[in-house]
């Protein structure tokens, strides 16, 4: 091996290592969750039944204005 491709090589060692070095460490650390957790999951499921409940919500505020202020969605949008 000539002069260059050492240099090359020791740059690539240099650089390289550490990420290799990262990238097994989250694998072996769990970086990448296979699964939620049980609490993760209920928390999640929560979120969504808060959300569904403000989803209706929004859906009864918007038949009442449609009945009470027709146009109104047209209104609202042009300032």
């Amino acid at each position: 091996m000539d002069d260059n491709q050492t240099a090359v090589a020791i740059v690539a060692i240099v650089f390289l290592s550490p990420v290799i070095a990262i990238v097994l460490l989250r694998l072996l650390r769990g970086g990448v969750s296979k699964s939620p957790n049980p609490q993760d999951q209920a928390q999640t499921e929560a979120l969504m039944a808060t959300a569904q409940r403000m989803e209706r919500r929004i859906d009864s505020l918007e038949m009442l204005l449609d009945s009470e202020l027709p146009g109104w969605r047209s209104r609202s949008r042009n300032p």
